[in-house]
């Protein structure tokens, strides 16, 4: 697989995202204390958990995965192909939640700084899934 050094620079800046979040109110109003990010934790196959990405960055995960799958021009997000449904994109699950989260704390992703990774597997054919991936990320959204 060919990659420019841009598209991967691109990509190295967009993931390395420092973060700063504010805290969310507990069920009693009250703001709950900052999450302390944890530099070594990584959420494996992030997705399969309740509320994907939101449910590692409360339990304070610098590290994040998702394996996804170019299909019908969509990048979708699942384990296996069997796993996969339109609803579960990248941007919905990872990309959309992350731009929130960084334009409503200042530019970060926890309150306390801390670099953030979002790794992506690719899982099917490299270079057409690298593409939509790159073309994705150089949306002016998303840098």
């Amino acid at each position: 697989m060919s990659i420019s050094r841009r598209a991967v620079t691109l990509l190295v800046a967009l993931l390395a995202v420092l973060g700063l979040a504010s805290a969310p109110a507990s069920a009693h109003g009250k703001p709950t204390p900052p999450v302390r990010p944890l530099a070594q934790a990584h959420a494996h196959n992030d997705y399969e958990h309740p509320r994907p990405l939101l449910d590692a960055l409360a339990a304070g995960f610098t590290s994040v995965e998702s394996d996804i799958y170019l299909v019908d021009g969509q990048l979708l997000v699942g384990h296996d192909p069997q796993d996969l449904t339109a609803e579960r994109t990248l941007e919905a699950l990872y990309l959309e939640p992350l731009r929130a989260r960084v334009l409503a704390t200042h530019g970060r992703v926890y309150q306390r700084p801390a670099d953030f990774q979002l790794l992506v597997d690719i899982k099917t054919e490299a270079n057409s899934t690298y593409a939509a991936l790159e073309q994705r990320l150089r949306n002016p959204r998303y840098s």
